[in-house]
Protein backbone atom coordinates (compact mmCIF):
# COMPACT_ATOMS: atom_id res chain seq x y z
CA UNK A 1 0.00 0.00 0.00
CA UNK A 2 2.58 2.31 0.62
CA UNK A 3 4.88 1.43 -2.66
CA UNK A 4 1.68 2.28 -3.91
CA UNK A 5 1.06 5.74 -2.16
CA UNK A 6 4.33 6.36 -2.97
CA UNK A 7 4.03 5.93 -6.77
CA UNK A 8 0.70 7.99 -6.71
CA UNK A 9 2.28 11.17 -5.02
CA UNK A 10 5.33 11.14 -7.58
CA UNK A 11 2.88 10.86 -10.77
CA UNK A 12 0.98 13.40 -9.21
CA UNK A 13 3.72 15.66 -8.35
CA UNK A 14 5.22 14.87 -12.50
CA UNK A 15 1.87 15.94 -13.77
CA UNK A 16 1.38 18.76 -11.90
CA UNK A 17 5.37 20.17 -12.94
CA UNK A 18 4.44 19.13 -16.57
CA UNK A 19 7.46 17.41 -16.97
CA UNK A 20 6.34 15.84 -20.16
CA UNK A 21 5.05 19.11 -21.44
CA UNK A 22 8.15 20.66 -20.59
CA UNK A 23 10.48 18.54 -22.43
CA UNK A 24 8.22 18.30 -25.28
CA UNK A 25 8.98 22.20 -25.41
CA UNK A 26 12.02 21.83 -25.07
CA UNK A 27 12.63 19.63 -28.19
CA UNK A 28 9.88 21.08 -30.45
CA UNK A 29 11.82 24.80 -29.86
CA UNK A 30 15.52 23.21 -30.41
CA UNK A 31 13.67 21.24 -33.75
CA UNK A 32 14.84 24.38 -35.93
CA UNK A 33 18.65 23.38 -34.97
CA UNK A 34 18.82 20.22 -37.06
CA UNK A 35 21.91 18.84 -35.55
CA UNK A 36 21.06 20.21 -32.06
CA UNK A 37 17.61 18.58 -31.88
CA UNK A 38 18.73 15.31 -33.28
CA UNK A 39 22.04 15.12 -30.39
CA UNK A 40 19.64 16.73 -27.68
CA UNK A 41 16.50 13.82 -28.96
CA UNK A 42 19.03 10.64 -28.86
CA UNK A 43 20.07 11.51 -25.13
CA UNK A 44 16.97 11.90 -24.40
CA UNK A 45 15.45 8.40 -25.69
CA UNK A 46 19.17 7.13 -24.58
CA UNK A 47 18.36 4.01 -22.43
CA UNK A 48 20.24 5.44 -19.77
CA UNK A 49 17.37 8.05 -19.45
CA UNK A 50 13.81 6.38 -20.01
CA UNK A 51 14.27 1.56 -19.58
CA UNK A 52 10.82 1.74 -18.95
CA UNK A 53 7.40 3.04 -20.86
CA UNK A 54 3.93 2.29 -19.09
CA UNK A 55 0.55 3.08 -20.95
CA UNK A 56 -3.15 2.78 -19.26
CA UNK A 57 -5.99 3.11 -21.21
CA UNK A 58 -9.18 2.28 -19.76
CA UNK A 59 -11.53 0.23 -21.93
CA UNK A 60 -15.25 -0.56 -21.67
CA UNK A 61 -17.47 -0.48 -17.78
CA UNK A 62 -19.94 -2.72 -19.16
CA UNK A 63 -19.19 -6.21 -20.53
CA UNK A 64 -18.58 -6.35 -23.97
CA UNK A 65 -20.16 -9.01 -26.90
CA UNK A 66 -18.42 -10.01 -29.66
CA UNK A 67 -20.89 -12.30 -32.09
CA UNK A 68 -22.61 -13.23 -29.45
CA UNK A 69 -20.21 -14.34 -26.94
CA UNK A 70 -19.02 -12.11 -24.12
CA UNK A 71 -15.38 -10.79 -24.07
CA UNK A 72 -13.53 -12.55 -20.94
CA UNK A 73 -10.50 -10.91 -21.39
CA UNK A 74 -8.51 -8.19 -23.82
CA UNK A 75 -5.09 -7.56 -23.78
CA UNK A 76 -3.20 -4.69 -25.29
CA UNK A 77 0.92 -5.27 -26.48
CA UNK A 78 2.54 -1.94 -27.79
CA UNK A 79 5.74 -2.21 -28.52
CA UNK A 80 9.25 -0.55 -26.72
CA UNK A 81 9.92 2.85 -27.97
CA UNK A 82 13.55 3.12 -29.64
CA UNK A 83 16.04 1.69 -27.44
CA UNK A 84 14.21 1.66 -24.62
CA UNK A 85 14.26 -2.15 -22.65
CA UNK A 86 10.39 -2.85 -22.02
CA UNK A 87 6.70 -1.11 -22.18
CA UNK A 88 4.23 -2.27 -19.83
CA UNK A 89 0.09 -1.75 -21.21
CA UNK A 90 -2.83 -2.33 -18.93
CA UNK A 91 -6.54 -1.98 -20.39
CA UNK A 92 -9.52 -2.51 -18.49
CA UNK A 93 -12.66 -3.94 -19.11
CA UNK A 94 -15.84 -4.21 -16.94
CA UNK A 95 -13.86 -3.99 -13.93
CA UNK A 96 -11.07 -6.09 -14.64
CA UNK A 97 -7.56 -4.83 -15.56
CA UNK A 98 -5.42 -6.81 -18.08
CA UNK A 99 -1.69 -6.37 -18.22
CA UNK A 100 0.69 -6.81 -21.35
CA UNK A 101 4.66 -6.81 -21.24
CA UNK A 102 6.67 -6.36 -24.21
CA UNK A 103 10.21 -6.00 -24.60
CA UNK A 104 13.23 -7.01 -26.29
CA UNK A 105 14.18 -10.62 -25.24
CA UNK A 106 17.62 -10.08 -25.76
CA UNK A 107 18.06 -6.69 -23.38
CA UNK A 108 15.78 -8.13 -20.48
CA UNK A 109 15.69 -12.16 -19.76
CA UNK A 110 13.49 -12.25 -17.12
CA UNK A 111 10.03 -10.85 -18.29
CA UNK A 112 8.41 -13.24 -16.31
CA UNK A 113 9.83 -12.22 -12.94
CA UNK A 114 8.89 -8.78 -13.35
CA UNK A 115 4.93 -10.44 -14.08
CA UNK A 116 5.23 -12.22 -10.85
CA UNK A 117 6.31 -9.45 -9.22
CA UNK A 118 3.59 -7.02 -10.27
CA UNK A 119 0.97 -10.56 -9.77
CA UNK A 120 2.37 -10.25 -5.85
CA UNK A 121 2.22 -6.73 -5.46
CA UNK A 122 -2.16 -6.40 -6.75
CA UNK A 123 -2.53 -9.72 -5.04
CA UNK A 124 -1.03 -7.44 -1.43
CA UNK A 125 -3.12 -4.55 -2.50
CA UNK A 126 -5.91 -6.90 -2.76
CA UNK A 127 -5.22 -8.60 0.82
CA UNK A 128 -5.41 -5.43 2.18
CA UNK A 129 -8.44 -3.93 0.70
CA UNK A 130 -10.29 -6.81 1.69
CA UNK A 131 -8.99 -6.40 5.16
CA UNK A 132 -10.11 -2.90 5.54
Amino acid sequence: VERLRSINAETVERKEDRDADALYSFFHGLSHLGPVYRAGKRISMSPREFSLSISNVPGPREPVYLMGGEVSEIYTIAEPADRHVLRASVVSLAGTMFFGFCTDPGALTDLELIAAGVERSIDELLARAGAS
